[in-house]
C-alpha cells in the first residue's frame, strides 16, 4: 500500500513560490498537484453521503450556485487545508475518515504518504473505491464509531463533510483514540448557524440525507476539549449570500464581487461571527490523551 502513485502528465504551476517549494521537496510533480485539486475542488466541497435523488440535488444545486462552492474565500479555506496535509502527510500513515469513493485520494497522493487507508460504512462506496485506487490505498468496510484499529495508529485522520453525519462525540472520541500523539485530525465541515446556508437547505431538503446535522459551537468546543490544540479556519460569511446572486449573473466565482468580499470574511472570521460562517477547517492537534 506505501507504493508511489502514477503520475499525471502536464505542467501544472503553483501560484505560490513557497508552496511549490514544498511541494518538491516531498518530490511531489506539479502535473499531479495539479489534478488532485481539480479533482477536489470540483467533487468534494460538502459531498453528501446520500444516493440516488440525494447525490442529484446536491449536483444541481452546486450548478445553480456554484460560486457558493467555489469562489475565493472557499479556496482560501482549501489552500489552508492543503498546507496542513502537505506539512503532516509525507511519510506518514494517513486516514481517509468516510472515503466513500476515494475522492480524496487524488489530494493525499502527491504528498507521499508511507501509507493511506480508507473507511467507509458503505459497501458499494468501498467497491468503487477499490476499482479506482485500491493498488495504492487500502479500502476497509468500517463503521466511523468503532473502527477495529490500536490505539494510536495514524499520524494523519482527514475527512470531508463526514463528522455532521455521525454521532458526533462517538465520533471524535474514536479519531483522538487512533491518532498518535502529536497526531494531526483535519475536517472540512459545514456550520450549522449561517443564515443564508439554511435558505440553502431549506431549497433543496432532498440534497441532505436524514443523519445530517450541521456542526454548531459546543461540539467544536467538545472536540478543542479532548485534543488539547486547535487551529481551526471558518469562512463564507456575507460571502454565501453575494455567491448566490453573482451564481445566477457571472459566468466565474473569481468575479470581483467575491474578491472584494474575501478580505472582509478573512477577517471576520477571526471575531464570533466565525461561529455563522458556512463552513470551517476544523483542525485538532492531539495533545492529550
Amino acid at each position: 500500500m506505501g507504493r508511489a502513485p502514477p503520475r499525471a502528465g502536464g505542467a501544472g504551476s503553483s501560484s505560490r513560490a513557497g508552496k511549490s517549494a514544498r511541494r518538491q521537496a516531498v518530490g511531489v510533480a506539479p502535473g499531479v498537484l495539479a489534478v488532485g485539486r481539480q479533482r477536489k475542488r470540483l467533487q468534494l466541497p460538502e459531498q453528501g453521503c446520500g444516493h440516488g435523488e440525494e447525490q442529484q440535488q446536491t449536483r444541481d444545486l452546486r450548478t445553480r450556485f456554484q460560486h457558493v462552492f467555489f469562489g475565493p474565500n472557499t479556496k482560501w479555506l482549501l489552500d489552508y487545508v492543503d498546507e496542513l496535509i502537505a506539512a503532516k502527510a509525507p511519510g506518514g500513515t494517513v486516514l481517509d475518515y468516510g472515503c466513500f469513493t476515494g475522492d480524496l485520494y487524488g489530494m493525499l497522493a502527491p504528498f507521499r504518504p508511507a501509507r493511506i487507508v480508507g473507511i467507509d460504512i458503505s459497501e458499494e462506496g468501498i467497491r468503487q473505491a477499490r476499482a479506482r485506487y485500491g493498488q495504492f490505498v487500502e479500502y476497509l468496510v468500517m463503521d466511523a464509531h468503532r473502527t477495529r484499529f490500536p490505539d494510536a495508529t495514524f499520524d494523519l485522520v482527514v475527512g470531508r463533510s463526514i463528522l455532521h453525519h455521525l454521532d458526533w462525540e462517538v465520533a471524535i472520541t474514536e479519531v483522538h483514540r487512533i491518532l498518535k500523539p502529536g497526531g494531526l485530525a483535519v475536517f472540512t465541515e459545514p456550520l450549522g448557524g449561517n443564515p443564508a446556508a439554511k435558505v440553502i437547505r431549506a431549497l433543496t431538503p432532498k440534497a441532505k440525507t436524514p443523519d445530517e446535522r450541521p456542526v454548531v459551537r459546543r461540539q467544536i468546543r467538545f472536540a478543542d476539549e479532548l485534543f488539547g490544540s486547535n487551529r481551526h479556519r471558518y469562512a463564507n460569511l456575507l460571502s454565501v449570500p453575494l455567491a448566490m446572486l453573482t451564481s445566477l449573473g457571472l459566468k466565474s466565482p473569481d468575479n470581483a464581487i467575491l474578491r472584494a468580499v474575501d478580505p472582509i470574511d478573512r477577517f471576520l472570521s477571526r471575531t464570533p461571527l466565525r461561529y455563522w460562517m458556512r463552513q470551517a477547517a476544523l483542525v485538532w492537534t492531539k495533545t492529550k490523551d
